[in-house]
C-alpha cells in the first residue's frame, strides 16, 4: 500500500469521525489528535475493511481513551452500522495496536483505554424505560455497595450495570421486563439473566427478599401518609 493511498484512507477514516460524531468542535479536535496518535503506532492501514467501519470502531476507542463511554448502541446509531460490526472491527484495531483494559486512568498509556464502570451506563438506560429519578439513585448507591464485591474486569460492564437496573426497580416497586431493561441496555436478555443470577447470588436471595418486602411496606406506608395529608 504506498504512502498516498494510506494518507487519503487515513483522512477518510478521520473525516467518518468528523461527520458522525455529535459532540461539540473541542472533542472532536481532541478526537481527531488522539486517531492521529493511533495511527502513528501504525498497522490500522492493514486492516483492509469499509472506511467507514474502521472509523466506527476507532470512535468507539477514541471515546474510551477520552474517558467519554458510549455503549457500542449509541456508536451504532451515529454511524448506521450494525453493532455486532462495529464489536468485531473494535476486536481487530485492539489486536493491531497490542491495546489492553486497565482499570485505572493513572495507569493509562499509549497501549491501554479505560476499562469502563458499570455506573457509568446506569443513567442512560434508566431513563430509556422511564424508571424514577428515586430509583435511578437506589441503583448508583446499590452499585457502590456492591463494587467492592464485582469483578467486572474483561466483562462487558453494560450487562452488569443492566442487573443493578433490573434488581433496582424490581426493590423499588417499578416493575419492568427483562427485555425492556435488555433493549435499553443494547444487549439479550441471556446476558441480562446471568448477570442478574451472579448479582442475586452476590446479595444472597433471602436478603433480596426482604429488602424488596420492605420496600414495599415502606411504599404502601407513604402512600398512605400521602391520602391523608390529602384528605
Amino acid at each position: 500500500m504506498n504512502k498516498t493511498y494510506k494518507k487519503q484512507k487515513e483522512e477518510r477514516i478521520i473525516n467518518f469521525l468528523r461527520d458522525n460524531c455529535p459532540e461539540n468542535s473541542d472533542i472532536i479536535d481532541h478526537m481527531v489528535i488522539t486517531a492521529k496518535k493511533f495511527y502513528e503506532q501504525g498497522r490500522l492501514n492493514e486492516i483492509h475493511l469499509n472506511s467507514k467501519s474502521i472509523s466506527a470502531g476507532l470512535t468507539y476507542l477514541i471515546y474510551r481513551k477520552i474517558k467519554m463511554f458510549k455503549t457500542l448502541e449509541e456508536v451504532e446509531l451515529m454511524f448506521d452500522i450494525h453493532r455486532r460490526e462495529i464489536g468485531k472491527m473494535v476486536k481487530r484495531i485492539k489486536r493491531k495496536l497490542g491495546m489492553k483494559y486497565c482499570k485505572e486512568a493513572s495507569l493509562m498509556g499509549s497501549g491501554c483505554i479505560l476499562q469502563a464502570s458499570p455506573e457509568s451506563f446506569i443513567d442512560t438506560a434508566a431513563k430509556k424505560i422511564g424508571l424514577s429519578q428515586k430509583t435511578i439513585e437506589y441503583c448508583h448507591k446499590f452499585y457502590k455497595e456492591m463494587k467492592k464485591d464485582l469483578d467486572y474486569f474483561g466483562s462487558n460492564p453494560t450487562c452488569i450495570s443492566a442487573g443493578i437496573i433490573y434488581i433496582s426497580a424490581l426493590i423499588n416497586d417499578e416493575k419492568k421486563t427483562q427485555r425492556e431493561v435488555a433493549d435499553a441496555s443494547g444487549i439479550t436478555e441471556v446476558a441480562i439473566r446471568k448477570n442478574y443470577m451472579k448479582l442475586v447470588s452476590l446479595i444472597g436471595e433471602e436478603k433480596l427478599k426482604k429488602e424488596i418486602n420492605e420496600k414495599k411496606s415502606k411504599n404502601k406506608s407513604e402512600c398512605a401518609r400521602e391520602r391523608i395529608k390529602n384528605d
